[in-house]
């Protein structure tokens, strides 16, 4: 019995059809909010790619906002993310460089 893809359990990976998909709007703590917002993310494909760890302000991350953001990609994973009509409007071919963390 298949349980779908498999994703490196470190490594933050949004399939290539939520990239374009908006965050704002879901469901989060405001400590993760203010986190995303901070960091200038607001697509999923912003996510793609490194460890969750990287998203931490802490050396060693903080526990509660890395299982946030893990429940948050795993539904993405999962096709489960609710879409907005913000993200409806974002579906195109997201750019891989733009989706580098810290890039503006």
């Amino acid at each position: 019995m298949s349980q779908g893809p498999r994703y490196p359990p470190d490594l933050i990976f949004i399939p290539q059809e939520s990239r374009g998909q908006t965050i704002a709007g879901l469901p989060m703590s405001t400590r993760l909010a203010h986190l995303l917002e901070d960091k200038d993310i607001r697509l999923f494909g912003q996510l793609h790619g490194p460890p969750f760890s990287a998203l931490t302000p802490r050396r060693n991350g903080d526990l509660k906002t890395v299982q946030e953001i893990r429940k948050l990609v795993q539904m993405v994973q999962r096709g489960r993310a609710p879409i907005n009509a913000a993200s409806a409007q974002n579906m195109y071919a997201f750019r891989a460089d733009a989706g580098m963390l810290g890039s503006r």
